[in-house]
């Protein structure tokens, strides 16, 4: 059982690589958006201060807007990542889940051949 283990474990550790490195994706994006919509509302307040009455309703924009799209772009990033998550969960339980009956079935023959 120890020899099977051994040689199933490079599969399981490749499996478990790629749902690390989604599931820090699905953690990252949404920080990433924060991050653009603080950096929008500070240009926005930028403006704000720097701009006359006037003028004001072109520089609020483009701030506010700034904000919005990178919020968005993290949430457009972390939805979807969030579920090819879930599904690499699945699919590497179902995996080890297999793997763990191939065991079984080959030691279960050994003993019987013994």
């Amino acid at each position: 059982r120890y020899y099977i283990y051994d040689a199933l474990f490079p599969y399981m550790m490749a499996i478990g690589k790629y749902s690390t490195m989604v599931k820090t994706i699905v953690i990252l994006a949404p920080l990433v958006g924060l991050l653009g919509t603080v950096m929008g509302m500070i240009e926005t307040f930028d403006a704000l201060q720097s701009s006359s009455m006037f003028s004001q309703g072109t520089s609020i924009s483009g701030g506010i807007s700034k904000a919005l799209f990178t919020t968005e772009l993290g949430l457009v990033v972390a939805v979807p990542g969030l579920i090819i998550g879930k599904i690499l969960d699945r699919k590497e339980e179902n995996l080890a889940l297999d793997f763990e009956q191939i065991t079984d079935i080959i030691c279960t023959k050994e003993e019987d051949e013994i």
